[in-house]
């Protein structure tokens, strides 16, 4: 059996696959560093750092384990707490999936009101 073919066939899968699952997005994400805290049923606040925003979900850090499926509440300084579902859970990493999707004005306020610094390279 020839092992190298085989380890370039399982390379070029994920690959594939790593592509489409980016490509398959509703709309893209946007880096941001926002505290936040989130909410399941008549449950404690759980705190989380929010690293990335779409029109229709977030990525966040968090100090609790969700699973996914959960009904959560998102709550953000300046916005109106916003509903929205756990679609995958990893150690202190989650991603959310809105309810409602963004509108472009909230969007926009979240983009410029915690988009996180770019640095530059040095030249």
């Amino acid at each position: 059996m020839d092992y190298a073919k085989m380890e370039c066939k399982m390379v070029a899968v994920v690959v594939s696959v790593s592509r489409k699952a980016q490509s398959g997005r509703r709309s893209p994400r946007r880096a941001i560093s926002a505290d936040g805290s989130i909410v399941r049923r008549e449950a404690r606040p759980v705190l989380c750092r929010l690293e990335n925003i779409s029109y229709h979900g977030a990525g966040l850090k968090t100090f609790d384990l969700f699973e996914a499926g959960a009904a959560v509440t998102l709550h953000i300084r300046y916005m109106p707490p916003m509903r929205a579902s756990i679609v995958w859970s990893d150690d202190f990493a989650a991603g959310l999936q809105f309810e409602r999707p963004l509108t472009a004005e909230e969007m926009t306020f979240l983009v410029e009101t915690f988009a996180v610094p770019r640095i530059e390279a040095a030249a």
